[in-house]
């Protein structure tokens, strides 16, 4: 079989905070946000139950 190459990604993201563009706010898409599931690790781990 042909060997296939390994392949390698990365991302960077960046954000930041502008308070005086709150002009824009109202131009935002919705969000669809879940409720927060108040988890004490967000990790799961079997050894947890």
């Amino acid at each position: 079989m042909d060997e296939v190459p390994e392949l390698s990604y990365s991302l960077t993201v960046s954000t930041f905070y502008a308070p005086e563009l709150r002009q824009w706010i109202e131009q935002l898409p919705p969000l669809d946000l879940p409720q927060p599931s108040e988890k004490r690790n967000p990790f799961p781990s079997l050894t947890e139950q």
